[in-house]
């Protein structure tokens, strides 16, 4: 597999952004008294981190496509 090139510095920045405010919301999350309230910050806190791991999310699933790929080939 070919080498990506590197990181730009703005994708650093939005991966940073991404797991501070999740760290933020967990937080937030977990200082809630209501269920329902408490649980939609849970949610948004784990789509932020989901965010932040995009780009290993991303490779994962080429990968398997990838995979996928060649298994239906032979």
């Amino acid at each position: 597999m070919a080498r990506k090139k590197p990181a730009s510095m703005g994708q650093a920045i939005s991966t940073f952004s991404f797991v501070l405010f999740g760290l933020l919301l967990a937080l937030a999350a977990l200082a809630e008294d209501g269920a329902l309230k408490s649980g939609m910050l849970g949610l948004c806190a784990v789509m932020s981190f989901a965010g932040a791991a995009r780009f290993k999310i991303q490779s994962a699933v080429d990968s398997f496509r990838a995979r996928d790929r060649r298994q239906n080939r032979n």
